[in-house]
């Protein structure tokens, strides 16, 4: 290495992290005109890990992009991380082109990332157009319109494995269309539908979205409570709202909040519907809510509900609350006939008030005043009554006072008037002066003039600070109310500062800290305009000798007037020996400060390096200024003294994601430092060792050999964790080649688990290379090696998978095989496999081909899985027989031509088995719901045996008919109508089938035919004629 390249190695050594990144970006402008900095870069491009990562930054300056297209096809981790932005800026699209299949698919997929946001979507195109499948599916919605549609059109086969989320959120218009193509004719069960309810948001300006949620709904697939769905009905409410009219469905969609925008007619027609939320139209004019209510076809009877009737204007309030009053005690009860007496005009309302209200049940008294005054919603200019009905009740008892001031505060803020702040004066005076004064009452009390302080600033800030005073406490969850205008504001706040300037005088001298820190969570909203109360927390935060208190200060101010206090805590800083409130400090001056936390931090751990045990301050040094942590790694490190470390702690090394912006000559202090903790092993702390073999695994500038050297440890603890962090090592060949080794030994069980996480980062074709030369003595390691071969999603992986099936290796092997070959049904060689494991003698590998899904199948396909099914159900072996009819069951095949029927019907004819009986009328009643021919043959077959063997015949019949009734709906009943009457005329031939026939007609007719079968079953006198009255009252 030259003289000149040494240099500036040393000069970077002696600079933090941006220094050293502007420093290199200069260095590469240089070189495009100086020789001895070019001669520089290409010395140090020949270097380690840490010089090459230092010309990838100089590339910036250069632009040029060959290191980067060596390092992002390289084998360290780091150096093609760090190369994608490189490559996105400054590649030409051959370069691109030439890379893309050498580079692994998570790097390609944020490559392209890259070049859509910088250069377009059309360069995109020439990039990934010859990769694999599986990638094109990856990368295409990155690219053009056209190449989407073209990819789409190409992989049919493989639609619902397309990345849709992203699809929709690039070319949201190609989704919503493709998607209502597909799911219009897809099954029910399709995972398609899931995954389109997650991307509505992204497709709801398309023109097509209508219709797509349309068919979602109609289908019963949209999660109504999802708050996504809420969000799109409160954007599109009346086109949900049709849509929810045309299903016919009960949605609990959040009426109220979006009534006020939908026509009275579609919420006439929503109420209609039997939608549950009645309530909501109490936010609509009252003439409205009186349309509503009269159109809609509830038949409450003589008994409407109070909560309805309070809903209706004025004149029909009073008719129906009349009509109410006028039903005997034993129909509306006491207490709501006081609510009903409230609906009533005042005047008429109090003369039958009376009573209840002069009752010696505190009960009822209770909720005859709380009607009463609750009724000046009804009517605002009622109000100087209801002040003189709670000035009557002033002297009650205290559950009495409550519910005054509760209901004082549900009265609209517009119907107070200058003249009634008398009558509260009056009220909060002979509140004030009980001595039985409860909790939940002083609440209310202090929740009024809180409400009212906006309107009459004067009179509220005076009766808050009364209650402070009188009472010494302030109620929780209670505050003020602050306008956003600012002239007001400041009208609002001076009176605050003024009613409360004795009161905080007295606290202030009293020493009062706690009732003062209450006012201030309070008098939160207007805090930053109280400049009094500001003062006063201040002065708790500087000298208050409860750390506490001053927590609480430092919390309210920090929040809500961080302009007083960030200077304070400066000085603060310096001084304060608490950690909370250090910590606390360092937070507010993160957030509301970061120029003075930017500067104030190195000068304090300069100061006292104890302040590095702050994980803030931790972070923000080894982001920023990471020379300051030298002095306190590695195994000659310098103990955190200070005023924070009085058992001289070492820095703790949890920087783990700044540890990159790390010197090499730093990485290998920490290393030292992690080996030496290592090698003095003790039992009890191996989680700390452990962490110490992680931490050894970031080490990216530095040779793997340490952590290599742990994955042969005898110490099992040890081993298994180096293991395990070779995947985050920054050299892939070396993590792999360790890995390989470790699947022939006893390491073999964990080291088989992280083979995977390592080849994230390699290419297709060496996965499989080196995937293929793992011995495969071991099961459990060789069944691994088989799941990573099928994620791959390759033709190629899926020759291999049937070459190692061709080859008949251990039978738990051969298993695992084909369930990975499910992965593959687009490809017709898979079917073949498939259809010769149906046929194998051995139970476990047939069975394996019981789960093949039925969607998304061409119609070749879907007749080789006829062909599998039917080979099951006739396998010599009975287990496969039955669990391939509960797949029938599950998983219903569409089989027009009848082609299982056979196969299926054989065990009603010939088993003795009630469950396997069962279990194939039910798997025929799935498959072939609506065909009236297959289940009358079912039901014949099993009558042919009651004719041979009574007893078990008639066992085997009442098994089918309970099937047949469990296969029944509400969703089918009235299509499967005509098959039920076809069953009950074969039963109407046998004896003893009475029972059963009335069984089956009960639970399975619609209304309309089981009246008319019952009627026909009594004029045969088959039942008795009372079985008509029951038939009339089935309506």
């Amino acid at each position: 290495m030259s003289q000149e390249c040494s240099v500036v190695l040393k000069e970077l050594e002696s600079s933090d992290y941006s220094r050293r990144m502007r420093r290199m970006v200069d260095l590469g402008k240089e070189s495009i005109s100086n020789p001895t900095s070019q001669a520089i870069l290409e010395q140090l491009s020949r270097g380690s890990l840490y010089e090459r990562h230092l010309t990838l930054q100089s590339c910036y300056g250069s632009r040029s992009v060959l290191p980067a297209l060596e390092a992002i096809t390289g084998p360290s981790n780091s150096a093609r991380n760090r190369s994608i932005k490189i490559v996105s800026l400054f590649a030409s699209p051959g370069q691109l082109a030439e890379i893309a299949p050498k580079v692994p698919l998570p790097t390609l997929r944020c490559l392209v990332k890259l070049l859509r946001r910088r250069r377009g979507p059309e360069i995109i195109h020439g990039m990934i157009k010859g990769l694999n499948d599986e990638s094109q599916r990856e990368l295409c919605p990155f690219g053009p319109d056209a190449y989407v549609t073209a990819t789409l059109n190409h992989q049919l086969g493989n639609f619902g494995k397309f990345p849709w989320a992203t699809i929709a959120r690039r070319h949201p218009n190609i989704a919503c269309s493709r998607l209502l193509e597909y799911l219009r004719n897809a099954p029910l069960d399709d995972p398609l539908f899931g995954e389109t309810i997650c991307i509505l948001t992204s497709l709801q300006k398309q023109q097509d979205f209508f219709e797509l949620f349309e068919l979602l709904a109609f289908k019963g697939k949209v999660p109504w409570y999802d708050g996504s769905v809420r969000s799109l009905v409160q954007k599109y409410p009346q086109e949900i709202a049709q849509i929810i009219l045309s299903i016919q469905e009960i949605a609990p969609v959040p009426l109220d909040k979006i009534i006020k925008r939908l026509e009275i007619g579609t919420v006439i027609a929503l109420l209609k519907s039997r939608h549950p939320a009645i309530h909501s139209i109490q936010n609509l004019d009252p003439d409205i809510r009186g349309q509503i209510i009269k159109a809609l076809p509830y038949s409450y009877g003589l008994q409407m509900p109070a909560r309805i009737c309070a809903l209706l204007p004025a004149e029909s309030r009073y008719a129906q609350a009349r009509k109410q009053l006028q039903l005997p005690d034993s129909k509306v009860s006491e207490q709501h006939r006081i609510f009903f007496i409230s609906y009533l005009p005042w005047d008429e309302a109090m003369s039958l008030q009376r009573k209840y209200l002069r009752s010696s049940d505190a009960t009822i008294r209770g909720s005859a005043i709380q009607a009463q005054l609750g009724a000046v919603k009804f009517d605002h200019n009622r109000i100087d009554d209801a002040l003189q009905l709670a000035i009557e009740h002033r002297f009650d008892q205290e559950s009495i006072r409550q519910i005054v001031f509760e209901q004082l505060i549900m009265m609209s803020v517009e119907v107070w008037k200058e003249k009634h702040l008398v009558t509260l004066d009056s009220l909060y005076r002979q509140a004030l002066d009980a001595s039985n004064l409860g909790r939940a009452t002083i609440h209310y009390m202090f929740r009024l003039p809180c409400f009212l302080l906006n309107k009459y600033p004067t009179w509220a800030a005076r009766q808050i600070a009364v209650i402070v005073k009188e009472l010494g406490k302030v109620p929780s969850h209670g505050s003020v109310h602050a306008t956003h205008n600012p002239t007001r504001r400041r009208i609002c706040t001076n009176a605050l500062d003024n009613a409360l300037a004795p009161v905080m005088e007295t606290l202030i001298r009293k020493e009062d800290e706690s009732l003062l820190l209450d006012l201030g969570g309070a008098c939160v909203p207007a805090l930053d305009s109280m400049d009094l109360l500001s003062s006063a927390l201040g002065n708790i935060l500087r000298s208050s000798g409860s750390e506490a208190n001053q927590l609480r200060a430092l919390d309210l101010l920090g929040k809500h007037r961080p302009s007083t206090v960030l200077p304070y805590l400066e000085i603060m800083l310096q001084s304060t020996t608490s950690e909370q409130l250090a910590r606390a400090s360092l937070e507010i001056l993160r957030k509301e400060g970061f120029e003075i936390f930017r500067k104030l931090l190195p000068r304090l751990v300069v100061e006292d390096p104890s302040w590095l045990l702050f994980p803030i301050i931790r972070e923000h040094i080894a982001r920023h200024c990471q020379l300051l942590l030298t002095p306190h790694l590695g195994d000659g490190e310098t103990p955190l003294r200070g005023r924070f470390n009085l058992s001289e702690k070492s820095l703790p090394l949890d920087f783990n994601l700044w540890m990159h912006r790390l010197t090499k000559q730093q990485q290998s202090l920490v290393a030292d430092g992690c080996q030496k903790d290592l090698s003095s092993y003790e039992s009890e702390n191996i989680p700390s060792l452990q962490y110490d073999l992680k931490l050894l695994a970031l080490m990216h500038f530095l040779s793997p050999e340490p952590v290599q050297k742990y994955t042969n440890d005898s110490r099992v603890p040890i081993r298994n964790t180096a293991l395990r962090a070779l995947k985050n090592c920054d050299d892939r060949n070396t993590a792999l080649q360790i890995l390989f080794d470790a699947l022939g030994d006893e390491r073999s069980r964990v080291a088989v688990y992280e083979v995977g996480h390592a080849l994230k980062a390699v290419s297709e074709e060496e996965v499989l290379k080196l995937l293929l030369e793992v011995p495969r003595s071991k099961v459990t390691v060789f069944k691994q090696i088989v799941r990573l071969i099928a994620d791959l999603g390759t033709e190629r992986s899926q020759r291999t998978l049937l070459d190692l099936e061709a080859a008949k290796p251990h039978i738990d092997v051969r298993r695992v095989i084909l369930t990975e070959l499910l992965k593959y049904l687009h490809l017709d060689s898979t079917w073949d496999a498939l259809l010769v494991a149906a046929q194998d003698s051995d139970s476990s590998i047939a069975s394996q081909s019981i789960s093949i899904p039925s969607i998304g199948l061409s119609q070749e396909q879907h007749g080789t899985l006829i062909n599998i099914i039917g080979l099951l159900l006739a396998h010599p072996d009975s287990k496969v027989q039955g669990e391939t009819l509960q797949r029938c069951i599950r998983d219903p095949i569409k089989d027009s031509k009848q082609e299982l029927f056979p196969h299926v019907a054989r065990f009603l004819s010939t088993s003795t088995d009630l469950v396997e009986i069962a279990s194939a009328a039910t798997a025929i009643f799935a498959t072939y719901p609506f065909t009236i021919s297959t289940t009358t043959e079912a039901f014949n077959i099993v009558l042919g045996r009651v004719g041979r063997t009574q007893p078990e015949g008639y066992a085997y019949l009442s098994r089918i008919i309970k099937s047949y009734q469990k296969s029944i709906n509400d969703e089918n009943r009235e299509e499967r109508s005509p098959i039920t009457l076809a069953v009950l005329d074969l039963l109407y031939s046998r004896s003893l089938t009475t029972t059963l026939r009335i069984q089956l007609l009960i639970s399975t007719l619609p209304i309309a035919d089981l009246r008319t079968s019952l009627l026909s079953l009594t004029s045969l006198s088959i039942i008795h004629g009372d079985a008509i009255n029951t038939a009339s009252e089935l309506d």
